[in-house]
């Protein structure tokens, strides 16, 4: 059984999004320090992955959360119009 996906609304999503500014922020900020301690330049590497690791996952998330949102309201606009649910019904009560 899949676990239920919380469904975000998009203005939240972008508040999300903006998280991942923070991220970067403090990434950039490590990089500074590390580099004031006279590191060597491999560990920029080591930061790089982990911060196209973290932006990758967490953006295919906002992503997926703000599609299903979509695809929800989408389903419930379309289920409120209600034109072919008659329609079929008369079509199976004509039939008997």
């Amino acid at each position: 059984m899949e676990p239920e996906v919380v469904l975000v609304p998009p203005k939240t999503a972008v508040n999300e999004l903006m998280g991942l500014y923070v991220v970067v922020s403090f990434m950039l900020s490590v990089a500074w320090f590390l580099g004031s301690l006279d590191f060597s330049f491999l560990w920029v590497f080591g930061l790089i992955f982990s911060l196209f690791l973290v932006w990758k996952t967490r953006l295919r998330n906002i992503v997926e959360r703000n599609i299903d949102w979509h695809k929800e309201h989408f389903q419930r606009k379309r289920a409120l119009r209600q034109e072919e649910t008659v329609e079929w019904l008369n079509f199976v009560m004509n039939r008997w």
